[in-house]
């Protein structure tokens, strides 16, 4: 995995990711099995999409204010704690990060409680500042393209419910 698009997208390797591919090869001559249709009782593609976009505005406003308090509302457990450590050691150290990702998601299924959107993410890349002084430090941002597989959850909560990332793994170059 390369370290710019882990840190922009993931900003850290994190063990609940994976760098293989959803759809495995079969040997047989036979295709994995289909997912079922989509259900009238399950939520509309859109939202799943809706939430993943979120998911990236927040963690992008997060990086870049060191302040983890909306992460839980876009990430499940035990993604969203790996994430608010991470922005909390980053605020301990004094540091904020910004980045800006173009997105491009496509809903690749949706399977009960659990939805997988795949991404070719373009990354502006991500700068580091100093949280005092507003100097960037190294190293320089590189852009680059990567295929990103995100699986949501549906989870219920006294609000309702809401989709929240569970899961995010790096494919391969775009």
């Amino acid at each position: 995995m390369r370290p710019l698009l882990a840190s922009c997208v993931l900003i850290v390797p994190l063990a609940a990711c994976s760098t293989h591919a959803s759809s495995a090869y079969t040997p047989s001559g036979t295709a994995p099995p289909a997912p079922p249709p989509h259900r009238a009782s399950d939520p509309p593609p859109d939202t799943v999409l809706d939430a993943y976009r979120e998911f990236h505005r927040v963690l992008e406003d997060s990086l870049g204010t060191s302040t983890a308090s909306r992460i839980p509302e876009v990430a499940a457990e035990p993604f969203a704690s790996r994430l608010t450590g991470l922005i909390e050691e980053q605020r301990r150290r004094s540091v904020v990060r910004r980045t800006h990702l173009a997105l491009n998601p496509r809903l690749a299924w949706i399977r009960e409680r659990t939805a997988l959107v795949l991404d070719c993410v373009s990354s502006s890349g991500l700068a580091t500042f100093d949280a005092a002084s507003g100097r960037r430090l190294r190293p320089l941002p590189v852009s680059e393209q990567t295929l990103v597989e995100t699986r949501l959850r549906l989870e219920d909560s006294w609000l309702g419910r809401h989709w929240k990332v569970s899961r995010i793994s790096e494919v391969r170059e775009c």
